[in-house]
């Protein structure tokens, strides 16, 4: 494995969620350097969670390296809730043989083209693995792209959506750098594009949830124009169905992009002016749910982002309404978001996110209503990033700390010499047992018997 210094993204203060800027603007990003370890560390024998019989195990960790490309001034830099599009940002699990974890590769500091990245477990290493719109196949200088999402339903049938960076010109011929969407598939031997569809012209895909090879869900968000000075964002919600992806229509209160005189009347009165869907879970052919967030128009500049959650019931998508944390005060609410959903079954969903200044925020769908449930990280900076639920009773939800529920609370989870706050992306849980995390440079393994 390769080992070196990586860059890792401070996650923003306020307003954290899971967006991507356009690509062509990366040098915007605030890195802050860690260290690195030369070797992978490792500590065992603590007490851990309930194995699969419901008694207690042995837990151990483990790390090891996230490989980068070989290219000499190269840094690979951590995918924050803050949009940041760097490093690895998703992850999905086959079996303790098949993991794939995907995200973006930032070039050094004379060159900052970002460019796409997917790395395999296969039981024993992990590799990096040819992709369209790497950093091998990228020449320095042409548009750069991400892959932000990942999901499979088999090892010859997993899908990676993000963004590739275009260019457009309005009729006076002035350029401006956008995003499109983006899709991939692995069909077993090898990566390849497959067309997407875009809602504008600038819109990228955040992320996928897979239910079999021709049912499929993507979500992210899509930029438009209601006249001059007047633009709003909208989510993206697209469907593949074993031959191509389409859009699908979903309900945003006061943004529709076919009704741009309403939006930008909207807008003058203070409506809704930017939603976006960062997660989608798949449960069943009926049972799809979409979560993100969504900004009310304020001219005083202290509108909270709330949170926007959506259900797909096999016909159509509906707002389902999610309850928002309240910050006495501040006299209004916190900046909240959704940047993960995760399920066992139809009552017991999970969405995860950021409820600034207060803290992580974690919600539980019974299959009726959504409710805040109290999470264990507070603090203006505290945010989740991804949930994996194994059952009801096992779930665990990463971002600058570690959080496991067992069916009663969530409580912070202590790693390698003890080590709680940690910045990880992703998470992927293979079993009760086996559940990979992921950050700035190293992959985490938490394996308990």
């Amino acid at each position: 494995m390769t080992s070196g210094c990586i860059a890792a993204t401070r996650p923003a203060a306020a307003g954290v969620r899971r967006r991507v800027p356009h690509l062509a603007a990366p040098a915007a990003l605030a890195t802050l350097l860690v260290g690195c370890s030369g070797s992978p560390s490792t500590a065992s024998g603590s007490a851990g969670h309930a194995s699969a019989s419901g008694a207690p195990c042995v837990a151990a960790w483990s790390t090891v390296h996230v490989p980068k490309p070989s290219v000499s001034t190269a840094r690979l830099t951590h995918l924050g809730v803050a949009g940041v599009p760097d490093g690895l940002g998703s992850m999905v699990a086959l079996s303790s043989k098949d993991i794939w974890a995907v995200g973006a590769f930032t070039r050094g500091s004379t060159d900052t083209q970002v460019t796409a990245l997917t790395e395999h477990w296969d039981g024993a290493s992990w590799s990096l693995v040819r992709v369209p719109h790497d950093a091998a196949s990228t020449p320095s200088g042409t548009p750069g792209a991400l892959l932000s999402g990942v999901a499979a339903t088999s090892s010859h049938d997993v899908w990676a959506v993000g963004a590739v960076a275009s260019s457009v010109f309005d009729p006076s011929g002035n350029r401006h750098d956008v995003d499109q969407t983006l899709a991939e598939h692995w069909d077993g031997s090898r990566w390849s594009v497959v067309r997407a569809a875009d809602d504008s012209l600038d819109d990228a895909l955040l992320a996928v949830s897979a239910l079999s090879p021709s049912d499929v869900w993507a979500v992210g968000t899509s930029s438009h124009s209601a006249g001059p000075n007047v633009s709003f964002v909208t989510p993206l919600v697209e469907h593949w169905d074993g031959t191509r992806w389409s859009l699908v229509h979903v309900p945003t209160p006061g943004l529709d992009p076919a009704n741009t005189a309403a939006v930008a009347a909207a807008g003058q009165l203070k409506g809704y002016d930017e939603a976006s869907f960062s997660a989608v879970r798949a449960i069943a052919a009926d049972d799809v749910w979409a979560v993100g967030m969504i900004t009310r128009n304020d001219d005083t500049g202290v509108a909270p982002t709330q949170t926007f959650t959506e259900h797909w019931n096999g016909t159509e998508w509906r707002v389902v309404n999610a309850p928002d944390v309240h910050v006495g005060e501040l006299q209004h609410g916190a900046d909240d978001s959704l940047n993960a959903v995760t399920a066992t079954r139809a009552n017991d969903v999970w969405a995860v996110g950021a409820a600034s200044p207060q803290g992580t925020l974690t919600l539980h769908w019974d299959g009726a209503t959504w409710t805040v449930i109290p999470s264990a990280r507070g603090g203006s900076y505290s945010y989740l990033s991804d949930v994996a639920a194994i059952s009801a009773t096992d779930v665990w939800a990463v971002g600058d700390a570690i959080e496991h529920w067992d069916g009663k609370r969530w409580t912070q989870t202590a790693t390698i010499g003890g080590k709680t706050f940690q910045p990880l992306s992703a998470v992927a849980a293979v079993s009760a047992g086996d559940v990979w995390m992921v950050g700035p440079d190293d992959f985490l393994h938490y394996v308990c018997r």
